[in-house]
């Protein structure tokens, strides 16, 4: 939850480091409740945290 709190875009700045102290200092109790909040609600809604696309290699071309 706090990987997802992390990558997750929230309105307000703010927001995202109240979740993040909550995650960090409640443990399974403060991702429960992140999830019942944030995560599910986001996710019925159809948004959800921005995932990172891993960086193409590129190809060498053999002389």
């Amino acid at each position: 939850m706090l990987i997802d709190c992390v990558k997750r875009e929230f309105k307000d700045q703010n927001e995202k480091i109240v979740w993040i102290l909550i995650l960090a200092l409640t443990n399974w109790i403060g991702a429960v409740i992140y999830y019942f909040l944030v995560k599910r609600k986001a996710d019925a809604e159809g948004r959800s945290a921005p995932t990172q696309d891993k960086p193409k290699a590129k190809k060498q071309e053999s002389t």
